[in-house]
């Protein structure tokens, strides 16, 4: 099911019977498992469907552990996204001082995730993992809340390109996403 957040969907009660906390994404799969946040859906996938043909969590090894931190690793930069947008679109008062923190910890946590990149085409390097799919929306999002990450971040920019370009990745693009621009809440990042 997809929900739009502007319509409050997200609450319905056929998601807060599956998760509580009405939040996205809520997978329930055939057989009645429920997976509540983006890197259990993920990893709950992987693990249950390994005949799909593509594992997105390599079995051994170095990669495994990449993937698996860097999977981890993307709650870091949800909470600095979170921290410069959620108070604008709520309009939650907060201090110009207060907003420069927060945009600062989140231009921090694009320059270590710009070091992760910098290395290769995906976060463990090749093929496309977990991690990149837990993080490439949310780098995306950030892309069109307002950032501009080249000439800052150029691995970063390539990296969204790529990722955006892949099938999966497009096909799970909010609709609404699709008609226009964000909001512009992170100019200047």
């Amino acid at each position: 099911m997809l929900c739009s957040f502007a319509a409050g969907e997200h609450k319905q009660p056929a998601i807060m019977a599956v998760n509580p906390r009405g939040q996205v994404p809520t997978l329930v799969d055939d057989d009645g498992a429920v997976a509540c946040e983006s890197v259990a859906a993920v990893l709950y996938l992987d693990a249950r469907y390994p005949e799909s043909g593509t594992r997105l969590v390599p079995t051994a090894g170095p990669a495994m552990a990449v993937t698996l931190q860097r999977s981890l690793e993307v709650a870091n930069l949800d909470a600095a996204f979170r921290g410069c947008v959620y108070p604008r679109m709520r309009n939650l008062p907060q201090s110009d001082d207060e907003a420069a923190a927060k945009l600062q910890a989140l231009r921090d946590e694009l320059a270590r995730w710009e070091a992760h990149v910098a290395g290769g085409a995906w976060l463990a390097g090749e093929p496309f993992t977990a991690a990149d799919a837990v993080f490439a929306p949310l780098l995306l999002a950030t892309i069109r809340f307002g950032a501009t990450l080249a000439p800052t971040y150029p691995h970063l920019a390539a990296y969204a390109a790529r990722a955006a370009a892949r099938p999966s990745v497009a096909g799970s693009w909010p609709p609404h996403w699709k008609e226009g621009a964000g909001p512009g809440f992170l100019a200047g990042v």
